[in-house]
């Protein structure tokens, strides 16, 4: 096959506009796909922020709580100790006669008392087993949140997985096109 030199000329220069043109497309290739790992990187990084930050407020909120579990069962058993005492003092009470009216009025009042204070106690073990539960909950919560930690590993090694990809996607171009 011969070619004038018009021709020769003529596909040389077609050619070097392929090949500009070529190494542009890769130029603006490379642009997006760095553009783009930054973008998962940054919100990767961001995402791992945020479970760390909630993860510390979790750790936080069920110390609070343990706190609040303890102080609970400290009241109780003080409500325990003043309601035998109470009892104490109604027996006591009982016990130096029924002669004495005004005994009677303080006895009753005393047993009055006594009894509230048995539903303080009682309600003081709700609020105890209330605030256990809201711990147990926090627990869960907690473990939810580990979860989504171990969602953004997995994230992060797809993206890894997709870079992988797309540089395996360009090797076949690259041995037609060399690049510089």
């Amino acid at each position: 096959m011969n070619l004038t030199r018009q021709q020769l000329i003529h596909l040389y220069t077609h050619m070097d506009e392929v090949s500009k043109n070529s190494m542009d497309a890769e130029d603006l290739a490379q642009k997006s796909i760095r553009g783009t790992n930054r973008v998962i990187y940054i919100f990767t990084g961001l995402g791992a922020i945020l479970v760390v930050l909630i993860l510390s407020d979790f750790f936080l909120l069920n110390k609070a709580i343990s706190r609040s579990v303890e102080s609970m069962s400290v009241i109780n058993e003080q409500v325990g100790d003043l309601q035998h005492t109470m009892q104490r003092i109604t027996s006591s009470i009982a016990n130096m006669g029924d002669s004495v009216e005004y005994l009677q009025r303080i006895s009753g009042s005393v047993n009055r008392i006594t009894q509230e204070t048995a539903e303080i106690n009682t309600y003081m073990g709700q609020l105890e087993q209330q605030t256990m539960q809201l711990g147990s909950n926090t627990q869960a919560i907690s473990h939810h949140t580990a979860n989504i930690g171990q969602n953004f590993s997995h994230i992060n090694q797809s993206v890894g997985n997709i870079s992988y990809s797309i540089n395996q996607a360009v090797k076949p171009i690259k041995q037609f096109i060399p690049l510089p």
